[in-house]
């Protein structure tokens, strides 16, 4: 194998010198990156992405055109750095954001700054969109433009706020993100039911702080504390005490359960397609008495309002319930599944 090192007429290795040059290079394109970052506006986000994936294949390539290139030392150094600028005051749980913004550069650009400090999102572009998507998932936080199509921000808010009352759901934190500067427009917001305003071009950490200001005063008016992703829907604790403290046996109730409630949210939601009020009754009662198994819990609950609204041949909003029931036994599922898989306390 030939070691031989290929020399410049100074004398220098050229190696070493090849180096210090893609070295350099990473490391403005790096300082340039997270400089946008921190001030990134419409106009900078396609910048910010040809440098982004610019440094990205530079890291891949270093190795190759630049003999001695430590991928453990600077490419560390890049990565902490872009960390440090997205999410040193990030949320220490993800929280899952929703971003109601029919422009797709700033929905780009938001998803970007969102992601970069911990946070999870989903996109919709229009105010129907967001709630059909509401009634079947649970959010920390939405984050609205006012200038939407057809339905827009100040009617998607009081729409949110009509369908929190009518499912009896707790309030969902609301923060308009839009161009709309005026006095008249920041009144109307908050009469629509929105918490907190966030004037366009975006700055990103002016944006993030409004967003934790909203999220902290809506808990604390509501005496939420939790995050939606942290929200407990059973007392595996309780009910563990109920079986006198049979695992084999609770895991048994577990497994039973999650084989007959989806059939039985099947059924219900055919019924009430079908408008055959008795059958949904029937069928909620059933999936309310497996429900309460685990304790008195949303899903008991909502499975009660059903049941309910079949006793009195009224399934005007029964839709409305199903569908924040199917969300609720997702999560439940979830949590009864994590439980069952706890190797510790099979052992």
């Amino acid at each position: 194998m030939d070691d031989s090192k290929t020399v410049n007429h100074d004398g220098s290795d050229k190696n070493s010198s090849e180096l210090a040059k893609a070295q350099r290079l990473f490391s403005e394109l790096n300082e340039r990156v997270v400089s946008l970052s921190k001030v990134a506006s419409d106009l900078d986000l396609e910048m910010v992405n040809h440098l982004q994936k610019t440094v990205d294949k530079l890291a891949l390539l270093l190795p190759v055109i630049a003999p001695g290139w430590d991928d453990s030392s600077m490419l560390a150094d890049h990565k902490k750095s872009l960390a440090d600028d997205g999410q040193a005051d990030g949320p220490s749980v993800a929280k899952h954001v929703l971003l109601v913004e029919d422009n797709p550069v700033t929905q780009e650009l938001m998803t970007r700054l969102l992601e970069r400090r911990g946070y999870m999102v989903k996109v919709v572009s229009h105010g129907n969109a967001a709630m059909d998507v509401l009634k079947v998932e649970r959010f920390d936080l939405a984050l609205l433009d006012l200038g939407l199509p057809n339905m827009d921000g100040w009617q998607t808010a009081q729409a949110i706020r009509k369908l929190e009352k009518l499912t009896g759901s707790s309030r969902l934190p609301l923060v308009a993100v839009t161009a709309l500067n005026d006095v008249a427009d920041k009144i109307k917001a908050r009469e629509a039911g929105i918490d907190g305003y966030h004037s366009k071009p975006i700055q990103a950490d002016e944006l993030f702080a409004e967003m934790e200001r909203v999220m902290k005063t809506v808990a604390k008016s509501t005496g939420v504390s939790k995050t939606a992703k942290e929200q407990s829907l059973v007392d595996i604790k309780q009910v563990l005490s109920s079986v006198d403290d049979d695992w084999e046996l609770f895991c048994e109730i577990v497994e039973l359960y999650l084989a007959d409630a989806p059939v039985q949210l099947a059924a219900i939601k055919v019924y009430i397609e079908e408008g055959k009020a008795l059958d949904v009754r029937e069928m909620a009662h059933t999936l309310k008495g497996g429900s309460g198994v685990f304790g008195k819990n949303p899903i008991y609950e909502a499975a009660y309002e059903l049941e309910e609204m079949g006793r009195l041949n009224n399934l005007d909003q029964a839709m409305v319930v199903w569908n924040r029931l199917s969300a609720l036994f997702y999560d439940m599922q979830v949590e009864l599944l994590a439980a069952t898989n706890n190797s510790d306390k099979k052992g």
